[in-house]
């Protein structure tokens, strides 16, 4: 089960039935944030920082919630761990690129 602690990032999954004004199409966004944590009620409803305008309860069950993960978090499946120096088309070649045809590539038309 997640825990999560006051200061924590999160983000809040939108619901149909809880933010009705939010969610008006099948292709909005289905979670907003991060929002921070300000008080866990128990180990399953936390309260989080939302602004005045969503108009609703601010606390929320933890199955609502996910944790914000930053850029920097080295856990982040979105980030590219690829090196740009490190180029596997090339390896153990000493052609430059310009010199690197493409196979049935003409280069005369």
């Amino acid at each position: 089960m997640v825990r999560f602690e006051p200061g924590d990032l999160v983000w809040i999954h939108i619901s149909k039935g809880r933010f009705p004004s939010k969610h008006k199409s099948k292709l909005m966004l289905r979670a907003d944030g991060p929002f921070r944590i300000i008080e866990k009620v128990n180990d399953n409803a936390y309260k989080v920082d939302l602004p005045s305008d969503y108009n609703v309860s601010a606390t929320f069950n933890v199955k609502d919630l996910t944790p914000y993960l930053d850029d920097d978090d080295d856990s982040d499946l979105r980030t590219n761990h690829f090196q740009p120096e490190a180029d596997d088309v090339h390896h153990g070649n000493d052609k430059t690129e310009s010199e690197t045809t493409i196979k049935g590539f003409d280069e005369s038309n």
